[in-house]
């Protein structure tokens, strides 16, 4: 199943705020599903912070009886600590990526070798109940 990928640029008003304290989100780097991007305040153009995400994906839905495509997304703010981290400073960002683009090569290091074995990885949450 392909993806819509992932917006490189975009203007963000989320914080309840509307207009009046606009960001503008644009991507720095990215390796696989990790991703940088700076954000600064639409106004003045300043670099307000950096974001270090796990690109997450969906697989289509429909929402008011429309349907939603599938695409990879930006965490929300609930997600921040879990799947966002905030940096006030580009050193600070891209260590933390690094640590974070070696942490998901690692991951997938070990269950591409769980696949080779013929064991699956533990998948988290309730089991899916089968229906015979």
């Amino acid at each position: 199943m392909t993806h819509k990928p992932i917006k490189t640029e975009f203007r963000w008003t989320g914080d309840g705020f509307g207009n009046a304290c606009a960001r503008f989100i644009k991507q720095v780097k990215r390796v696989g599903d990790i991703a940088l991007y700076e954000r600064q305040i639409e106004k003045t153009g300043t670099v307000e912070s950096y974001e270090v995400i796990r690109i997450s994906r969906h697989n289509g839905y429909t929402l008011g009886g429309q349907y939603v495509a599938p695409a990879e997304t930006y965490p929300g703010s609930s997600q921040f600590g879990k799947a966002g981290w905030s940096c006030p400073t580009l050193k600070v960002a891209e260590v933390l990526f690094a640590q974070k683009v070696t942490e998901a090569q690692a991951t997938a290091a070990k269950e591409e070798a769980l696949k080779a074995s013929g064991q699956s990885p533990k998948k988290r949450g309730r089991p899916c109940k089968v229906k015979v």
